[in-house]
């Protein structure tokens, strides 16, 4: 269907680069998320310091491509396409700006994990309401996807419905669970892959 994956890419929107990780990413305004567009405006939540509302994710042309990336979301051959796209990925993340946007939107990105056995993907996310529909629907999480709950407070454990992984930001307590080695290693990931990893319970990040 795609003979290229510049012509999926293409149909797709757009695919990042973000620099502290080892692989490529797809993103999301940050004004479109559900759950963060309201944690934003209190001060205790992981959101309200929000990198994807400033610097380079607040300049007009990235706004522009993550809007481009959002409207593309529904159409036909969306699957498909990230099918080409990772087709010789190792690693991937989504959403480095944005969350996920409904159902159709999880359901899709579990078909993109399926039909991308190599690729291993990582999903974190504060939609806890569509994470129960999906589930409340009969749909299974694919064994590649990770899919992890992003914690609402600083400080704070996050919701593990589902016994799925979690991730929590410390600022004035010790991190819970695994601490991540970002900021030991210069603010990349070099070769840490825990967050990935489904069994790592929690992986707790410094505010920043």
């Amino acid at each position: 269907m795609f003979d290229t994956k510049k012509e999926a890419i293409e149909y797709i929107g757009r695919i990042s680069q973000v620099y502290k990780m080892p692989c490529k990413s797809f993103n999301l305004p940050a004004t479109e998320c559900h759950i963060g567009k309201t944690l934003i405006k209190n001060k205790n939540s992981t959101c309200f310091t929000c990198y994807a509302t400033s610097g380079f994710y607040n300049m007009p042309t990235h706004i522009k491509s993550m809007y481009r990336n959002f409207k593309k979301l529904n159409k036909k051959y969306w699957v498909q396409a990230f099918k080409k796209i990772l087709e010789d990925k190792k690693y991937f993340r989504w959403h480095d700006s944005g969350d996920i946007k409904n159902l159709k939107h999880l359901v899709n990105i579990a078909r993109v994990c399926r039909l991308t056995p190599d690729c291993k993907h990582w999903l974190p996310t504060r939609e806890i309401g569509v994470i129960k529909q999906f589930f409340n629907a009969g749909y299974k999480v694919p064994s590649n996807l990770t899919i992890r709950i992003s914690a609402y407070f600083t400080d704070m454990k996050a919701s593990n419905i589902y016994n799925l992984p979690t991730s929590t930001v410390h600022d004035k307590k010790k991190p819970i669970g695994h601490s991540c080695k970002v900021e030991k290693q210069g603010g990349k990931c070099l070769n840490c892959r825990n967050c990935w990893n489904k069994q790592i319970k929690n992986i707790s990040y410094k505010l920043h």
